[in-house]
């Protein structure tokens, strides 16, 4: 009859073995605990750089609080521009109050003479200097020196050679401040040749109105008046002194 099997004998004397559950044979896996990990302690946020690191190095890793920026003063403006003066009023020129006149000697003694018949176109600003001038023209015939036979000589080729030149001109150069008053290089021509002479002059304004007087040495020889005999400067001096006075009046602005 079919029934339970019968579990092995075992032979007499044999040791016991131990008897396995089959189900109790597969052993459970083994799971080996996990660490945690180790807490890291929090730092300060003031807490000093490691004792490792330079000092120059932790000053640059240092963040610096930004410095703060002025603020740019506005920009200045620009100058204005200078204005230029006004240009030197031309003068009407009072011929009557006016003259030009020369000292000289002959044999020694001085005598005075003048110039009669002139004209000019004068223009002067103490402030326009540079825009300032005065261009004279001079009549030879027109002297008058108080003896008619001086006058004719005067005439003759030896001194003005007024036949072929009867004009003389002068002209003023740069104008410049000198002491109280004026002062030009300028230009006298007299028988076609220029030549330089230095005019100084003063100018008194009041109102509309001026009044110039001025003066100037000429050296007769240099100019080439009086030549020939008349080079003696025992007979007629060497040197003429000119005397220059003009009364004008200016337009009002």
């Amino acid at each position: 009859m079919a029934g339970r099997a019968r579990a092995p004998v075992r032979p007499p004397g044999a040791p016991v073995a131990a008897v396995v559950d089959p189900v109790e044979a597969v052993a459970e896996p083994v799971v080996e605990p996990v660490a945690e990990p180790a807490a890291v302690p929090a730092q300060p946020d003031d807490a000093a750089p490691p004792a490792d690191v330079p000092p120059e190095v932790a000053e640059v890793a240092e963040v610096a609080e930004p410095a703060a920026v002025e603020p740019a003063p506005p920009a200045a403006e620009p100058a204005p521009e200078p204005v230029p003066p006004p240009p030197p009023p031309d003068w009407r020129i009072d011929y009557g109050a006016s003259f030009i006149e020369f000292t000289a000697e002959q044999a020694g003694a001085p005598f005075t003479g003048r110039w009669t018949d002139w004209s000019a176109d004068m223009r002067f600003e103490p402030d326009a200097l540079a825009d300032s001038g005065f261009d004279v023209v001079i009549r030879v015939a027109g002297v008058e020196t108080q003896d008619d036979d001086r006058d004719a000589t005067l005439q003759d080729a030896e001194f003005f050679h007024g036949s072929q030149f009867p004009e003389a001109r002068f002209e003023t150069g740069a104008i410049r401040s000198d002491g109280a008053g004026y002062a030009s290089e300028s230009t006298l021509t007299i028988k076609g040749t220029g030549h330089a002479v230095t005019f100084r002059f003063e100018v008194e304004e009041n109102g509309t109105s001026r009044v110039l007087t001025g003066t100037a040495r000429l050296d007769r020889l240099a100019l080439g008046v009086g030549t020939g005999e008349w080079t003696d400067t025992e007979w007629v001096g060497q040197y003429v002194d000119v005397n220059v006075r003009v009364e004008a009046d200016v337009a009002a602005d």
